[in-house]
């Protein structure tokens, strides 16, 4: 691509961004308000800059008493043994004792949460039968069918309302052939990418199935 395509581009990006809340943004800080899980700052932080967003400042606020926290190991450490767990603590990571994992397998059960919905959804759009796919990848995931349902039809409703807005902001626009396209590219991993398909044909069916 040109280079002067790709700044149009980007700069076109900046200008969505900044001017609506981006919703991938807003996941990862709501998760944060609501659990204090210091995991979700910086996915929050990521998908900020990521985006070419300011960092909110909630993210803000936690960043700077990390950096403070982290200076005072650094003018004073302590011994080499226990220095990571103080390094991990000044970052809000570093818990012993009961639920000292927590922090890791909440994020951890979320990002699998995610895996399934959208396998869940891959495997509907091929066999066109929710059941079986729910079964399907309940056997994968070593889960229930009833499990692998509930958290496809929570990320659902997500996936309308983040293609409702980003159809709303113009990220995403129709083609004459009537599919959808992202106006711009968009940042993140093969999950992510994955998420982004799934999401813009989330956004095609009401213009395929119009009421």
């Amino acid at each position: 691509m040109p280079k002067r395509n790709q700044n149009a581009i980007e700069e076109k990006a900046n200008i969505i961004f900044k001017e609506h809340n981006h919703p991938f943004v807003s996941q990862w800080l709501s998760l944060f308000r609501k659990t204090k899980n210091p995991i979700y700052a910086w996915r929050t932080y990521q998908s900020a800059r990521g985006f070419g967003l300011p960092v909110p400042d909630e993210i803000l606020t936690y960043l700077d008493k990390a950096a403070r926290d982290i200076v005072k190991i650094a003018n004073d450490p302590p011994k080499a043994n226990i220095r990571p767990l103080a390094i991990a603590k000044a970052l809000g990571l570093g818990k012993s004792g009961p639920g000292a994992d927590s922090i890791f397998n909440d994020y951890k059960d979320r990002i699998n949460d995610k895996e399934i919905a959208i396998q869940a959804y891959e495997e509907i759009q091929q066999s066109g039968k929710e059941y079986i796919s729910f079964e399907e990848v309940a056997d994968k995931y070593k889960t229930s069918a009833s499990t692998v349902r509930r958290i496809y039809n929570e990320h659902m409703k997500t996936w309308k309302e983040i293609a409702a807005d980003f159809i709303k902001h113009k990220i995403i626009v129709f083609k004459k052939s009537g599919g959808a396209e992202l106006a711009i590219p968009l940042p993140g991993n093969s999950l992510k990418l994955r998420e982004y398909a799934a999401i813009l044909e989330v956004a095609e069916k009401p213009k395929k199935n119009p009421t």
